[in-house]
């Protein structure tokens, strides 16, 4: 794992065009967490990796998580 808390921006997904329709956005095998998402069009799935990806980065930065004993 990396020492480094990357930053979502940095990361390129792999976008592939589903048989089904739509666009699948997968994190590269580097990559801290190894994620994917679904959209319709290639611009929506690489906008919802990004932002999906940098939600994921968020709370790992977090010292402690808001959950409920």
């Amino acid at each position: 794992m990396n020492t480094a808390i990357e930053n979502a921006a940095e990361i390129q997904p792999h976008l592939m065009r589903r048989t089904c329709g739509g666009w699948l956005a997968v994190a590269p095998s580097a990559a801290l967490f190894q994620i994917g998402v679904t959209a319709l069009t290639e611009n929506e799935a690489r906008e919802k990796f990004r932002f999906e990806y940098g939600r994921w980065v968020e709370l790992f930065k977090k010292e402690t998580l808001d959950v409920p004993k």
